[in-house]
């Protein structure tokens, strides 16, 4: 007893004086066990809660992971997200969670649980697969039976594609507009008739093969005693004029029959490319230069600036070696075309990955 007084003075000494110090209590050996064994059960049931609010709570703002990821991806399949998939969990995924959420009848908290969790799986598993893009129609895709037929009363992507190749090669001078009406079906006609095809103005196998893939034949005669042309002019020989310098890649409209600014602005482009008066008359000396310049085929060609522009260019073209003009000097010659459009496109992609690169007739070379 004189110990538990001592024990209870020293407490009430060393105490603040707003704490009251209630005597200590001793209990029995069976009550103790009875107490030690009501505290573990009350740790155990909270520590089990706890695990079970974190296994529900799968994840939610600040979390990050594969996880996070595999969310963000499924809600940006059902339209849910428009970010990239980071693999965090962030102010934009929760407002993604919500809406989900809202949509489907689950408590807006933002919180991917269990529940959550199993909706998404389960709606991203039934999502309709996205489309794959539709083939981009360049030049000869459509020769290899690649294109459906088609025939007078169709609306479709093919049937513009159609009108812009009979366009190409004159046989056609309308805007295309996707719509297989009369003038089409004439144009094909006329296209079938030049070709030696069985003319019925329906565009199957044979025709697709011609009309992507023309050869000289497939042009409509133009009968032009190739006069002096000049801005305001009329008439076939202009057409002819224009399908020569689309395919020489200086006109980029569609051959008409009317010499505007923009048949002038393109003769002029290619009388500077070939040393001419840029003065826009189509003279017998311009006439000239666009007929050698159609029978000579075109060179992409990169300049040598340094000692390592050799090795750089062979990274892509292996084969590659320089050459030598007195007008050029150093150049290296990475391709060779028949069609000007196709050797510009070879060029551009060579700039785009650093070469100086320029298309040239190989008769300057």
């Amino acid at each position: 007893m004189e110990n538990i007084g001592y024990t209870y003075a020293a407490s009430a000494y060393e105490a603040p004086e707003t704490v009251k110090i209630i005597p200590f209590r001793f209990y029995s050996k069976k009550q103790s066990t009875f107490f030690v064994m009501r505290l573990l059960s009350v740790a155990l049931t909270l520590f089990f809660l706890s695990n079970l609010g974190q296994a529900l709570a799968l994840e939610k703002r600040g979390s990050r992971g594969a996880s996070v990821t595999s969310i963000q991806n499924c809600l940006k399949e059902l339209g849910y997200f428009n970010g990239s998939a980071t693999g965090f969990y962030g102010e934009i995924t929760e407002n993604a969670v919500i809406r989900f959420q809202k949509d489907h009848r689950i408590i807006a908290d933002g919180v991917v649980g269990s529940n959550t969790q199993r909706i998404l799986e389960s709606k991203c598993a039934t999502a309709k697969p996205v489309p794959k893009p539709l083939p981009e129609l360049s030049v000869g895709f459509c020769s290899n039976g690649k294109c459906p037929n088609l025939k007078p009363g169709d609306k479709n992507r093919y049937v513009t594609y159609l009108q812009t190749r009979l366009r190409d090669w004159g046989y056609a001078k309308f805007n295309p507009n996707g719509n297989y009406g009369p003038q089409t079906t004439e144009a094909v006609k006329r296209f079938q008739r030049d070709n030696g095809l069985f003319v019925d103005g329906v565009v199957g196998e044979q025709t697709w093969q011609r009309i992507d893939s023309p050869t000289e034949k497939s042009k409509p005669v133009i009968k032009c005693d190739k006069p002096t042309l000049q801005r305001g002019d009329k008439g076939e020989c202009v057409t002819q004029l224009q399908q020569t310098l689309r395919e020489l890649g200086y006109f980029k409209g569609y051959p008409t029959d009317y010499y505007g600014i923009d048949t002038w602005e393109a003769v002029k482009q290619f009388q500077r490319s070939y040393e001419l008066p840029p003065n826009g008359i189509v003279d017998s000396r311009t006439w000239k230069k666009l007929e050698e310049a159609v029978k000579h085929r075109y060179s992409v060609i990169i300049p040598v600036t340094s000692p390592y522009t050799l090795d750089e260019v062979r990274r892509f073209v292996p084969n590659a070696s320089i050459s030598f003009n007195q007008k050029l000097g150093e150049y290296i010659r990475v391709g060779d075309f028949k069609e000007r459009n196709t050797a510009q496109q070879s060029a551009e992609y060579f700039r785009n990955i650093g070469f100086n690169a320029e298309v040239i007739n190989q008769d300057k070379l």
